[in-house]
């Protein structure tokens, strides 16, 4: 279908009429950021937050990032989803209305909008509401419930859940794992049970919020290395050892990810496990965004580099992107999952994982084991390259690597972002940004999330919208669409750093 046809279908908005004026926008984008930042700085020295009509109350909350950034964005956060993610997805328009006390909200216009889904987690293109996985968790539903309605220590366990954790062990490779009902407590409520005031942790800069938060309450001790810098970190561990400051601790363990979202990076696995030969530290290997993501049987980073599975000692990972589910798991040893089971928070005090959703990462699972698995493999896979190999030619700095299922492309200015995102939404495009605090101040992105789902003639309509709205803004660079014709497909783009000259 020629891509004017495929427009005219799904996407009929006039642009002409709709769009934004060439002149003016490009400006308040680029100074609205700095601009809002600058008055809510202000605003707060002369004007304290206090609690309206409740005199002598502290604030409940900060005022500033609200402000400065969520108010102005709100119409393009906590989107309401009208159908299953999938190549396009549903959603309910709204629009920015004042909320008559100095600041914004959001009203509903009774719209409903088709766009291409570049927003959802949904790497392997799992997610449907029928065939015959749906028709598994139905059955699943219809014995087991809804929900468990207490802890898998007291009267949650069923057997599905069993099942579960002898299919994932079986598929990582290890001896045995543990299910939870909710990633981010995967990570913050496992960790303290492994970890204290004794152990020596070093973290990669850019490791999830969950991570950060389990550390937390771990009160371990933690040192950072640069993002994906294993020579720093090999320089931190040298020093450990050469200061005798490594007798302090009972046990030293690398926490890193396999793929970071918020760059599309890969981590670097044989490397790691080269320096944990030399310093006998444990490896803690979050992997969200790379468990049925990566590697030719879909098994994750250590399936990815071909590495011994052995050579993790923790597993960490979440059902919610590649699977069309929810909820995490830890894997190792038996031992290891044996003291969760008995001292993990998520597993004690947290309701146990629904039966249905169980139901669904099994079937999920079983068919990522098959021919079907593979080939939405391979579709994620070629899905990636392509995309950021087209976004590249136009001349956009793309974090990270070829093979990731993650899309980020820099903006570092926070004014345009918000404007991007409107007008993609605006053409029939549906994507992300991620800004301050979540990277730094001057790190803005747009992230677009790859799935096998997507057809080339979707992204190369997302390419192509993309690239007209970033040209009101000025956001691609000539010099790297200039050496765009150096690049090898199918190296990493981290290996190809002296060709994006920007």
């Amino acid at each position: 279908m020629p891509q004017s046809q495929f427009s005219k279908i799904f996407f009929p908005t006039n642009l002409e009429t709709n769009g934004p004026d060439w002149i003016l926008e490009p400006f308040l984008a680029r100074i609205s950021g700095g601009v809002t930042f600058l008055v809510s700085i202000v605003a707060s020295i002369f004007t304290p937050d206090a609690e309206k009509d409740r005199k002598g109350y502290p604030p409940l909350r900060s005022n500033l990032f609200l402000q400065c950034w969520i108010r102005r964005m709100r119409d393009l956060v906590y989107t309401s989803m009208i159908s299953v993610p999938g190549e396009f997805v549903t959603f309910q328009d709204r629009k920015l209305v004042n909320d008559g006390n100095g600041g914004w909200a959001c009203d509903y216009t009774g719209k409903q909008i088709t766009c291409v889904d570049m927003g959802s987690f949904n790497y392997l293109g799992f997610a449907s509401n029928d065939g015959q996985i749906s028709d598994e968790v139905i059955n699943s539903m219809h014995t087991f419930g809804l929900t468990a309605c207490s802890t898998r220590s007291e009267f949650g366990e069923f057997p599905v859940h069993i099942e579960l954790e002898k299919l994932v062990a079986k598929f990582l490779g290890v001896e045995d794992a543990i299910v939870c009902g909710s990633g981010f407590a995967t990570n913050a409520l496992n960790i303290p049970a492994i970890m204290d005031e004794n152990t020596l942790v070093f973290s990669d800069a850019k490791n999830h919020s969950s991570v950060i938060m389990g550390l937390r309450l771990s009160k371990a001790v933690v040192r950072v290395f640069r993002h994906n810098d294993l020579h720093h970190l090999e320089k931190l561990l040298l020093n450990l050892f050469q200061s005798g400051e490594v007798h302090n601790f009972e046990k030293i363990i690398v926490i890193v990810e396999g793929v970071y979202s918020m760059d599309g990076s890969i981590l670097r696995l044989p490397e790691l496990l080269r320096l944990k030969a030399i310093f006998k530290f444990y490896i803690y290997l979050e992997e969200a965004h790379s468990f049925g993501a990566m590697g030719p049987n879909g098994d994750g980073i250590v399936d990815y580099f071909n590495c011994d599975p052995s050579g993790v000692d923790i597993y960490m990972g979440t059902f919610s992107k590649s699977l069309w589910a929810a909820g995490g798991y830890m894997a190792g040893s038996r031992q290891l999952v044996q003291h969760l089971r008995e001292n993990g928070y998520a597993h004690l005090h947290a309701t146990a994982m629904p039966p249905p959703i169980a139901q669904q990462i099994i079937s999920a699972i079983e068919s990522l084991m098959s021919e079907d698995g593979k080939s939405r493999l391979a579709r994620l896979k070629s899905n990636s390259a392509y995309f950021k190999g087209e976004l590249i030619k136009r001349g956009f700095f793309v974090y990270g690597d070829l093979d990731s299922p993650s899309a980020c492309v820099a903006c570092p200015n926070m004014g345009k972002i918000g404007f991007i995102l409107r007008e993609l939404r605006n053409r029939g495009v549906l994507a992300t940004g991620v800004s301050h605090p979540a990277v730094g101040t001057t790190e803005g992105r747009l992230r677009f999330c790859m799935s096998a789902a997507h057809s080339k003639e979707s992204l190369d309509y997302v390419v192509t919208q993309l690239t007209q709205v970033a040209d009101l803004v000025y956001l691609r660079d000539s010099k790297i669409a200039e050496n765009s014709a150096k690049i090898i497909f199918g190296k990493k783009i981290h290996e190809m750093s002296s060709y994006l000259q920007l």
